[in-house]
């Protein structure tokens, strides 16, 4: 099956759902609107992912996949927003760092519960939410973001802001509600 990035993944689910080749496996259960209901989720996360390192798109989207670790082929160099919300993520790798075109960052409910320094690195970052995870504390790195305007750290285990924060010239909201 050719890979054609103008489908979506549901008519690619229903192209493949309808072959011959399907249609023809011996003691198939399922027929093609189940296999589109299981398959659309898993189809739009690799459609995104092929899209991001074909350079068709600087957007990936793996939020609620169930991803546990984060690889450094799920990150090209040329993505500008990532959002790997309501997933399994345990942490963020350091690689992350060298994706320094990321605008805005999606990491809201996972079950991080510390960032890397290397994050501060990411210059180019606006928007960064953390919300809902594990987190007790922020790395003083992320006071190296000068472009970030929206932090959202609500909803984690987190006492204390560090104070240069306070002097970041864009920053304009920090959500910090139930922590």
């Amino acid at each position: 099956l050719k890979t054609n990035y103008s489908l979506t993944a549901l008519e690619l689910g229903e192209r493949i759902a309808n072959t011959a080749a399907y249609k023809n496996v011996p003691g198939n259960k399922y027929d093609s609107r189940q296999v589109i209901a299981l398959m659309t989720p898993f189809l739009e996360s690799n459609m995104s992912l092929a899209k991001c390192q074909a350079g068709m798109s600087s957007v990936l989207r793996f939020g609620s996949r169930g991803v546990h670790t984060l690889t450094v082929e799920l990150l090209p160099l040329r993505i500008q927003k990532v959002d790997l919300s309501a997933n399994l993520l345990l942490d963020i790798p350091p690689f992350i760092a060298r994706c320094q075109r990321i605008e805005s960052l999606y990491l809201q409910s996972n079950q991080l519960k510390t960032l890397p320094i290397e994050l501060g690195l990411l210059k180019r970052l606006k928007i960064l939410n953390l919300a809902k995870n594990q987190l007790t504390g922020l790395p003083a790195s992320l006071s190296l973001l000068g472009d970030l305007e929206k932090l959202d750290i609500s909803s984690n285990q987190i006492t204390s802001i560090p104070t240069v924060f306070g002097s970041m010239p864009k920053l304009t909201a920090i959500y910090t509600k139930n922590n």
